[in-house]
């Protein structure tokens, strides 16, 4: 019986050898737990009776196999949660957010603006700026689409870089920017806006490290809500009438809706 088992563990151990070619953790456990317990066979066959001490050392060697067997599919299963919730992670933020910007998406801004509706309630207010560059199009004609990606990209650091981290800051067109600031009075509001349009006109292609071919402008507008009488989509509306007002009134120019 012995030898029989012995016979079946080294076919195991060579089966697990010629197909996996041990390429992961996993199969160098497998081969050692064979290989422990063709070990622990020999020895056991070396001892006279079962009290004898080569009983121990034998039962020594299959419990050590066994646990690091065990501790080999712990590692495991923990490896693949990780990776699948990472994977997860990934595929959560790409549905979310704009893939030339890496700012928030569309659909993402109206949803967050709709989770703050109890922050408004509760009265802190809300506010929108609805951004677009001016004469975005002459970018894409004069330079081409390449360089205008990596205007928008420009920009969309910027935008990035002047809001707190509790605020959204979105890409809802081709060269629309939406930010939502939480808890902002229209004042406070207004006073990012017109920190991002300087930000934005003070560069040129030099200081913007070749991102921008020529210098460029924005035209921003805000609106506020303090209060659930106005729907969302009817507060964006507003802060991009204002913005509509801004590039009327001559562009590269920040306006609050009243």
């Amino acid at each position: 019986i012995s030898w029989s088992l012995i016979c079946i563990w080294i076919l195991a151990l060579l089966i697990i050898l010629l197909i996996t070619q041990l390429r992961n953790i996993f199969w160098y456990s497998g081969a050692f737990f064979c290989s422990c317990y063709i070990f622990t066979l020999f020895v056991l066959m070396t001892g006279q009776d079962t009290a004898s001490y080569s009983w121990y050392q034998a039962r020594l060697f299959e419990t050590i196999s066994t646990l690091f067997l065990i501790f080999v599919l712990f590692c495991d299963v923990f490896t693949l949660y990780r990776q699948s919730n990472t994977k997860y992670l990934n595929s959560y933020q790409n549905s979310i957010r704009d893939p030339l910007t890496r700012l928030y998406n569309r659909s993402y801004f109206y949803d967050s603006f709709t989770a703050l509706l109890p922050a408004i309630a509760s009265g802190h207010p809300v506010s929108v700026i609805v951004s677009d560059l001016d004469h975005f199009k002459r970018i894409n004609d004069k330079y081409g689409h390449l360089q205008g990606d990596k205007v928008i990209q420009f920009v969309s650091k910027v935008l990035q870089d002047s809001v707190r981290q509790n605020d959204i800051a979105a890409r809802i067109g081709g060269e629309e920017f939406a930010l939502l600031l939480v808890n902002t009075s229209p004042e406070v509001a207004q006073s990012v806006a017109e920190r991002i349009r300087l930000a934005i006109s003070q560069h040129d292609t030099e200081s913007s490290l070749n991102q921008l071919p020529e210098p460029i402008t924005i035209s921003m507008g805000v609106f506020t809500a303090i209060d659930l009488s106005i729907s969302v989509e009817e507060c964006v509306r507003r802060a991009d009438e204002a913005m509509y007002r801004a590039k009327s009134a001559g562009r590269n120019r920040v306006v609050v809706w009243e």
